[in-house]
């Protein structure tokens, strides 16, 4: 099984570093009140340069991570879906077909991943507005399906690469800033 969680760590730094450049960039090169935006019921507002990274970094969610079928016991192959979730006031765009998508899993050793045949099939990528939310799956058609090999909890990481287009106020050029979510996730194996 391969280790990636330097590699995942070091990957996500360099993202969230030159999402951090961007983003500053843009904001240098247009005035500051520009992130301001009017609130009648309270919520949260985007003031400063900091409070856009971090909305930006922490916008997207990965929740209700789970098998298919349900419950998985040893010897079964089984997939991972995940709901994605957009509380960015901007759209989000990533690719959630069943032959490709920018979903991806991992898990430890109690878990082998089986290789199957790719399908050739591309699709549209998905725009997320903000507040909606989607299903989004990690299906055979992508390559990859797990076998559960032994009893017990296996750990891993659901990861979505996204992209946002930022076009400032005033401005021609439209800057696309590429990031991902990752959530940790277990899968409880039965006997």
């Amino acid at each position: 099984m391969k280790s990636y969680n330097v590699e995942r760590f070091g990957i996500f730094t360099i993202i969230l570093l030159s999402m951090m450049v961007v983003v500053t960039s843009i904001a240098l090169s247009i005035p500051q009140n520009i992130y301001a935006q009017s609130t009648t019921n309270n919520d949260s507002t985007i003031s400063t340069l900091d409070d856009l990274v971090n909305k930006l970094v922490t916008g997207v969610k990965l929740e209700n991570i789970i098998t298919v079928p349900n419950e998985v016991h040893v010897g079964d192959t089984f997939e991972v879906n995940a709901t994605v979730i957009n509380t960015l006031p901007l759209n989000i765009t990533f690719i959630a077909g069943n032959c490709n998508s920018d979903f991806s899993t991992n898990l430890n050793n109690i878990v082998e991943e089986l290789m199957t045949p790719k399908c050739m099939n591309r699709v549209l990528p998905t725009v997320l507005e903000p507040g909606d939310k989607t299903t989004v799956q990690e299906l055979s058609g992508t390559g990859k399906q797990y076998k559960a090999v032994a009893e017990g909890e296996a750990n891993g990481n659901a990861v979505l690469l996204y992209s946002i287009e930022v076009k400032p106020k005033g401005s021609m050029l439209t800057t696309s800033l590429n990031s991902q979510v990752i959530n940790p996730f277990n899968v409880t194996i039965l006997q």
